[in-house]
């Protein structure tokens, strides 16, 4: 597995997020950055890029960012331990990035 950023031509689009909205986000991927620690694992390349992107109030992403994005916050939603407030923030950011990068989540694979 690279845990660099490969060469893109993919052209990021920015999302509107609440505070809410943002601070799931980042919980999600800050969750997936310490699962990654765990295994003695370096954090997916893609992972720091949207936590900086976020920090720095420039949420922004491209549609590989957003599947995979997309398919932590469902995930996260799912999680019967996860507050109802936080699962309803997540599904609604899944599906701003649905429809955001509609076109190009339809165009490939998970």
């Amino acid at each position: 597995m690279t845990t660099t950023a490969p060469e893109s031509h993919e052209d990021p689009r920015r999302i509107e997020l609440t505070r809410a909205e943002q601070w799931v986000l980042h919980h999600v991927l800050v969750a997936r950055c310490e699962r990654a620690r765990a295994d003695r694992r370096t954090p997916p390349w893609w992972t720091v890029d949207a936590i900086e992107k976020l920090e720095n109030g420039a949420p922004s992403f491209t549609p590989f960012e957003a599947r995979r994005l997309r398919t932590d916050l469902n995930e996260y939603a799912e999680v019967p331990e996860t507050p109802t407030e936080d699962a309803e923030a997540a599904r609604t950011v899944a599906e701003k990035l649905e429809r955001t990068f509609e076109a190009d989540l339809a165009a490939s694979p998970e």
